[in-house]
């Protein structure tokens, strides 16, 4: 009943070590097994360059090109494997104008600025508006990477932009006053009490399965996704069968054809197995 099974990573394929552990990789097999023909897309937050290696883990599971498409930040960008090699499908950049804008609010009101240009090697990530967190990410996390907000920043093209705040209520704040003003333009999402995801509005994960099912020939109603986040509501909504996971939030829930119930190490294993018991043929 399905053809392709689309996949978040965080929260969702990886493990909390960010590994996809043995469980999963059995369940995977088995899908597969049953299925030969099936097909994975992987539906991601992260840039192009931390996404490969888990496409590039998965496809030598399987010994053959399971994952031939992928969407990174949050679906701003698609890419198809070609000789084990990323090609752009599509990419949708957000107007310098309206960084730039989001910058002055994120600044004013002492958030961290985290955004991804379009470019094929470091440094891809800026950082700025509160300087302390901009320096604590550069020299303990990103390191080179990224480099500090600059104006010659804006005609670089950025794909997605993550905004940080320590303090929930300020966060919230935030996000009205950005959701508010680009509402019609720009995807606007509440991941926690302390982060923000914007994009290109049709920079989401919902446009990308949709074009690959266009592109593929294949229906909406035989594809399946899994995923754990606010931003995998897009997906959730254009095919048939969804399933969540069993810490995502209730608005992500109540979209859910199947919810999971396990927190362990099984927790993606087990919908995967539930797949394979009762949708693919």
């Amino acid at each position: 009943m399905i053809d392709l099974l689309g996949l978040d990573l965080d929260g969702t394929l990886l493990s909390r070590t960010r590994q996809i552990n043995d469980p999963t990789k059995q369940a995977l097999a088995n899908l597969i097994q049953k299925k030969p023909s099936l097909k994975v897309m992987i539906l991601t937050g992260r840039s192009l360059f931390s996404t490969l290696k888990y496409v590039q883990e998965l496809n030598e599971l399987c010994k053959k090109p399971l994952v031939e498409y992928f969407c990174c930040y949050g679906g701003a960008k698609l890419y198809q494997l070609n000789n084990n090699q990323p090609q752009e499908q599509y990419k949708f950049l957000i107007d310098s104008r309206q960084v730039k804008t989001v910058f002055e609010i994120v600044e004013q009101h002492k958030g961290l600025f985290l955004a991804y240009l379009d470019k094929p090697k470091a440094p891809y990530i800026i950082l700025g508006a509160n300087q302390f967190y901009a320096w604590l990410i550069k020299q303990f996390w990103y390191k080179q990477r990224c480099e500090y907000f600059k104006n010659d920043h804006l005609t670089d093209g950025i794909l997605k932009i993550n905004v940080y705040f320590a303090c929930p209520l300020r966060l919230k704040k935030v996000y009205q006053i950005i959701k508010r003003q680009f509402q019609d333009t720009l995807n606007v999402v509440s991941f926690s009490k302390h982060l923000i995801e914007i994009t290109h509005k049709d920079g989401n994960k919902g446009y990308a399965i949709e074009a690959i099912a266009k592109k593929q020939g294949l229906s909406l109603k035989r594809m399946a996704v899994i995923g754990d986040s606010l931003n995998d509501r897009s997906m959730f909504e254009k095919v048939q069968y969804s399933f969540a996971m069993s810490k995502s939030p209730d608005e992500l829930k109540l979209l859910a054809t199947e919810i999971g119930t396990k927190t362990n190490r099984f927790r993606f294993s087990s919908l995967v197995d539930l797949i394979t018991e009762k949708i693919i043929n």
